[in-house]
C-alpha cells in the first residue's frame, strides 16, 4: 500500500474548507466513517466554530452506489445495468444451484445460496472469479465455479449488475476534487485499483497491550467480557469495545 499522503490533522484542514473544497473520504466500513466524522465535528468545535458544513465521509461501499445513482438518474441512466439489493442476488444464486446438478443433494438452498454469495463477493474483490474454473479443486470448488457461471450469464442477459461489481463499473459522473481512502490497511486488488487516484490517510499510531484468554464455555467468555467492561465503565473510560463475530 502506498504510504499516507496526508495526516490526520491536515484533513481536517482541508475539510474545514466545507463543500467547495471538493473532498470525499472513504472509509473501509461505516464505523470507521462514523467514528472520523465524530472526530471531525470535535476539531471544529475546538477551533471556536459553532456551526460547520458536514463534511463528506462515507464508506467506500456507500460511494460507490452513490456514483451508481448518480450516473442512472442522469441522462443516459437508461443504458445502466440495473443494481439487484441483497434479497434479489440472493434468490438468483438460489436460482442458479437450483439449475445444477448438485440442487438435489443439497438441504438448505437458501442457506449455501448466501455462502455463494459472500463467496463470490470475496472472489470479485480480490480479482479471482473467473479464475476458479480453471483449477480442478474438490467438489465445492466446482459446484462454485459452475454456479458463479450461471450466475454471471443470468446477470449479463438482463444487464444486471451486483454490489460487488459496483467498482468496476466505468460511470460518466462528476469526480470529487480529492478523493481520500482513511484507514485502509488490507486493500483487495479491485478496491486497489478503484483507489489508484485517491490520497491516502492514515490515522495516528497508539499503543496497545494484548492479553490472550481461554474459558471453558462461550457463556463463561460472554460473562467475562460483561465484566471486562463493566469495570472499564466504573473507571471512567471514554471508549469501550467488545467484537463479537457472527454476532
Amino acid at each position: 500500500m502506498p504510504p499516507a499522503a496526508l495526516s490526520k490533522a491536515e484533513l481536517f484542514e482541508r475539510l474545514a474548507a466545507g463543500h467547495a473544497a471538493g473532498i470525499t473520504v472513504v472509509t473501509p466500513n461505516r464505523r470507521l466513517a462514523q467514528v472520523l466524522r465524530a472526530e471531525f465535528d470535535v476539531y471544529q468545535v475546538s477551533t471556536g466554530k459553532s456551526v460547520w458544513e458536514d463534511a463528506d465521509i462515507l464508506p467506500l461501499a456507500s460511494f460507490a452506489e452513490r456514483r451508481y445513482d448518480d450516473a442512472l438518474y442522469a441522462d443516459a441512466g437508461d443504458k445502466r445495468p440495473l443494481l439487484l439489493s441483497p434479497s434479489q442476488e440472493r434468490e438468483l444464486w438460489a436460482e442458479a444451484i437450483r439449475g445444477s446438478k448438485w440442487n438435489g443433494v443439497l438441504l438448505d438452498v437458501p442457506r449455501t445460496a448466501k455462502g455463494a454469495l459472500d463467496a463470490w463477493r470475496l472472489a470479485q474483490s480480490w480479482r479471482i472469479a473467473g479464475a476458479l474454473e480453471k483449477f480442478e479443486g474438490n467438489e465445492d470448488v466446482r459446484a462454485f465455479a459452475d454456479w458463479a457461471k450461471a450466475y454471471a450469464r443470468r446477470c449479463k442477459k438482463d444487464k444486471l449488475t451486483d454490489s460487488s461489481s459496483l467498482l468496476d463499473l466505468s460511470l460518466d459522473v462528476k469526480k470529487p476534487k480529492l478523493l481520500v481512502a482513511y484507514a485502509f490497511d488490507i486493500v483487495p486488488a479491485q478496491t486497489k485499483d478503484f483507489l489508484a487516484a485517491a490520497v491516502f490517510c492514515l490515522p495516528e499510531k497508539k499503543t496497545s497491550k494484548n492479553n490472550r484468554c481461554s474459558f471453558a464455555s462461550p457463556a463463561e467468555e460472554l460473562e467475562t467480557a460483561a465484566r471486562w467492561a463493566r469495570a472499564r465503565l466504573e473507571s471512567g473510560a471514554k471508549r469501550i469495545g467488545v467484537v463479537i463475530p457472527e454476532l
